[in-house]
């Protein structure tokens, strides 16, 4: 299923004091979701790339399981993929 591509600014160590970080890939479907209260799902696609082209794994859990539950879904792409 075809979803929203954001990307966030992620520290490569939180526990150094040099501050790098990376750049993360993730995407997110949010047109079921019910606000404050409502679940939230998150897809751990595992070690390997999420291209735009594949975006949401999982079309159970976006077409059927979050709009039941009024939820939002995110798939965060591993850090050294992408």
């Amino acid at each position: 299923a075809s979803a929203p591509l954001f990307f966030a600014d992620q520290l490569v160590d939180h526990f150094s004091v040099s501050g790098a970080t990376y750049t993360q890939r993730f995407y997110r479907e949010s047109a079921s979701f019910g606000g404050p209260g409502s679940p939230i799902f998150l897809i751990v696609g595992g070690e390997g790339a999420i291209p735009p082209s594949v975006g949401l794994f999982y079309p159970f859990v976006v077409d059927v399981l979050a709009p039941s539950m009024r939820a939002l879904v995110i798939q965060p792409e591993h850090r050294f993929y992408g």
